[in-house]
């Protein structure tokens, strides 16, 4: 509110740190000063007049015109909980793998079982990854505006959205290094089946022949 220094953003932060720390943190009862610093550390004023400090479970904005302030805090928001989702979705592939090799390991047949409807799953899954790091690179190039780059940047620390794609990125990898490790296993065993069954038609023939004679 303009005129009155009791919401002028320099007034709020030096003056009610406590404050703002405990809308942030949605917290009721006091923080400790190392808390309170923790929570205020990331912020960004682009004027006297306006300021904006983010957190994971809210954040504060003062700010005159602040729709697409609002719009790329939305953006990252979904940006985070894309990450979230596809993560889970990798942590169940990477436990439907662990037991694809158990499983390989236990039966006395192993090479009929089939494993590419989870390798088709995973497939999916890279794919909506690398989309969804591909949407959010192009849509911050379209912003072009350095005010909402540095906006989202803050968002992103906060919300520690590079090492969720890291994370994903890893999880990837080794996905695809066990479902590789079960093709290869599985094409050994058929490998080592056929060739038995190559030696025991041919002894199979050499019997018929002995018969015959």
């Amino acid at each position: 509110m303009p005129g009155n220094p009791t919401f002028a953003p320099a007034y709020a932060q030096e003056t009610h740190a406590d404050w703002l720390a405990f809308l942030v943190r949605l917290e009721s009862g006091p923080l400790s000063p190392e808390e309170v610093t923790e929570a205020l550390r990331l912020h960004l004023r682009y004027s006297p007049e306006d300021l904006f400090i983010p957190d994971w479970a809210a954040a504060v904005l003062l700010d005159q015109d602040c729709d697409e302030t609002l719009q790329t805090l939305e953006f990252a928001n979904m940006q985070l909980l894309e990450f979230r989702h596809i993560d889970n979705r990798l942590d169940d592939s990477l436990a439907v793998a662990y037991r694809m090799i158990h499983a390989l390991a236990q039966s006395r047949l192993p090479f009929w079982r089939s494993h590419g409807r989870s390798l088709r799953a995973l497939g999916e899954l890279k794919v909506e990854a690398n989309g969804l790091f591909e949407r959010t690179e192009n849509v911050l190039k379209l912003v072009g505006d350095q005010y909402l780059a540095r906006v989202y940047d803050l968002l992103a620390r906060r919300f520690h959205l590079e090492e969720w794609e890291h994370s994903i990125q890893r999880k990837l990898e080794v996905g695809e290094g066990v479902y590789q490790v079960v093709s290869d296993q599985t094409d050994t065993y058929r490998a080592e089946f056929l060739e038995v069954t190559v030696v025991l038609l041919i002894i199979l023939e050499v019997v018929l022949a002995l018969v015959r004679h």
